[in-house]
C-alpha cells in the first residue's frame, strides 16, 4: 500500500496498454453501481490496481500519457455525475484510486493533460463535500484524499515551465474545511469522536504540507479560531475557576481548544517535512506562543486548585484531560522541530515567541514544558489519564535523551525539584496498579537516572 506500484510482468504489456482493459472495468462499474455494490466496488478496485502498474511497463511515454488520460476521463465521468459515490464501498475505493493515481504519476504529467484543470476542480469539490459529510461515514477514506493533496503540494517545487497546478486556488479551502468540519462534528456528536486518535494520527502525517503552502493565510485562519477561545478560557477557567465538570460551556471550550492545539502541532511539526523560511519560522512562533500561553494558564489553574484542595488525587474533567493530552502532543511536535540537536536557540520561532509571551529565551520555554510535564504526572494516573501520563513520560524521556536538551533540562528548577522529590507523595501516579502504571514507574525512574 505504501509503495503503491504493482510490478506486473512484461508479458502483460499489450493487455494493460489496451484501452479496452480499463474500459471493461469502468463500463462494469457504470452498469452495476446502482444495484450491486459488491461488484461495483470490485470494478473500482480493479481500476485502482490498473492505475498502479509500474512506469517501465509502458512502451513509451506517449502510451503512458494516453493511459493517464483514460483514467482521468473515467474519474471525471464519475465526479461529474457522482455515480455510485453515495455507497461507502464505492466511495472508499474511489478515494484510493485518486491517491494511487498521484502516487504513480508526477504532478508535471498530470498538469500536462488537457483534462487536469477540470479534474483538479472536481476533486477539490469532492474533497470539500467529503469533509462536510459525517466523519464516521467517511472513515479512513479521508486519509487517501488528504494524502492525495499532500503529494500534489509536495510536488510543486519540481513543477517546471509555464504549466500551472492551480493548487493555490483550492488548498486553503480544504484546510479551512478540514479544521472547521471537525469542530462542527465535536459540537454535534462530541462523545462519539473521543476515540478516533489513530485516524487523526494518519491525518497529521498527510496534512502539514497543506497547512504550510499558504502559511500566512493558515496563520490568520488558525488565530481567528484560537484567540476567541483563549479569551473564553481565561474568563471561565482562569479568572472564575469554572470547570468542564459543572459547565457545558467550559467542556466545549476545552474540546475545541484540544482540536486546535493538535492541528497547530501538525502545522508546526510540518517544518521537518520541507525547507523552512524565516517567515515560516516566525509564523511557527506566533502559533506556538498561543499554545504555550494556554500551557501557562493550565499550570496556574492547577496551582490554584492545589492551594485550596491539596495534593489528593482528583477526577479531572474529560475536556481538561483531552486538552492536556493535546498540549503534550503539540509539545512533542514542537520538540522535534525546535528543541534538540538540529534546533537553533536563536531561531525566529523563539524571537516571535519572546515578543508574544515576554519570554527571555528558549530556556524559559523549556521550563514551561518541564512544568507542564510535572503537572500532568501529579494529576493523572490514579483515577484517569493513563494516556496523558504515558505521553508526558515519553516527552520527558525524549528531552532527557537529547544531548543538548538533556544538558539544558538539568539546569531547570522544575527538574531539580523533581530529582529531589520523586516519591509517591509527590507523583501519585506511581501508586497506580502494576497493570497500568508499572511500566510508567520504571520509565520515570529510568529517565531521572
Amino acid at each position: 500500500e505504501d509503495l503503491g506500484t504493482i510490478q506486473v510482468p512484461v508479458s502483460w504489456r499489450d493487455i494493460i496498454q489496451d484501452p479496452a482493459t480499463p474500459k471493461l472495468f469502468f463500463d462494469t462499474y457504470i452498469l452495476v453501481y446502482h444495484h450491486d455494490t459488491r461488484q461495483s466496488s470490485q470494478a473500482l478496485e480493479c481500476l485502482v490496481q490498473l492505475a498502479s502498474v509500474r512506469r517501465s511497463l509502458f512502451a513509451s511515454d506517449a502510451k503512458r500519457n494516453q493511459y493517464l488520460d483514460l483514467h482521468l476521463d473515467y474519474m471525471l465521468e464519475i465526479l461529474r455525475n457522482r455515480y455510485g459515490l453515495d455507497e461507502h464501498d464505492n466511495y472508499h475505493r474511489f478515494c484510493r484510486w485518486l491517491a494511487r493515481l498521484k502516487a504513480n504519476y508526477q504532478l508535471a504529467e498530470l498538469v500536462a493533460s488537457a483534462k487536469y484543470p477540470e479534474w483538479i476542480t472536481l476533486v477539490s469539490q469532492f474533497t470539500l463535500q467529503s469533509l462536510a459529510s459525517d466523519w464516521h461515514w467517511v472513515g479512513n477514506s479521508l486519509f487517501y484524499l488528504l494524502s492525495l493533496w499532500s503529494r500534489l503540494v509536495a510536488s510543486m517545487p519540481y513543477l517546471k515551465g509555464n504549466n500551472l497546478s492551480h493548487l493555490e486556488d483550492h488548498v486553503m479551502n480544504i484546510v479551512e474545511a478540514y479544521v472547521s468540519s471537525r469542530l462542527h462534528a465535536l459540537h454535534n456528536n462530541a462523545a462519539d469522536l473521543d476515540d478516533e486518535v489513530e485516524d487523526m494520527a494518519d491525518h497529521f502525517e498527510a496534512i502539514p504540507g497543506l497547512f504550510r503552502l499558504q502559511y500566512e493565510k493558515t496563520r490568520t485562519f488558525f488565530l481567528s479560531l484560537i484567540d476567541p477561545l483563549l479569551q473564553q478560557y481565561v474568563a471561565y477557567v482562569v479568572e472564575r475557576g469554572i470547570t468542564g465538570e459543572t459547565s457545558p460551556e467550559v467542556l466545549a471550550i476545552e474540546r475545541d481548544l484540544a482540536w486546535l492545539v493538535k492541528v497547530t502541532g501538525a502545522a508546526v511539526g510540518g517544518r521537518l517535512g520541507a525547507s523552512s523560511t524565516d517567515a515560516q519560522e516566525a509564523i511557527d512562533g506566533e502559533l506556538s506562543a498561543r499554545v504555550f500561553q494556554l500551557m501557562i494558564y493550565t499550570i496556574d489553574v492547577d496551582a490554584k486548585i492545589r492551594q485550596t484542595k491539596g495534593n489528593a488525587p482528583r477526577v479531572i474533567p474529560v475536556g481538561m484531560e483531552k486538552l492536556d493530552e493535546a498540549i503534550i502532543d503539540f509539545t512533542q511536535a514542537f520538540r522535534r522541530a525546535y528543541i534538540g540537536e538540529q534546533a537553533v536557540a536563536n531561531s525566529k520561532v523563539y524571537v516571535r515567541m519572546g515578543e508574544q509571551l515576554g519570554t527571555a529565551d528558549h530556556m524559559v520555554v523549556l521550563n514551561v514544558v518541564a512544568s507542564k510535564i510535572a503537572c500532568n504526572l501529579r494529576n493523572y494516573g490514579i483515577l484517569s489519564g493513563e494516556t496523558v501520563v504515558s505521553k508526558s513520560l515519553a516527552l520527558l524521556t525524549d528531552l532527557a535523551c537529547g544531548h543538548s536538551s538533556g544538558r539544558l533540562l538539568g539546569k531547570l528548577s522544575t527538574i531539580r525539584e523533581m530529582l529531589g522529590n520523586h516519591d509517591e507523595a509527590h507523583f501519585p501516579f506511581m501508586k497506580g496498579p502494576d497493570s497500568k502504571m508499572g511500566r510508567q514507574r520504571t520509565a520515570f525512574y529510568q529517565t531521572l537516572a
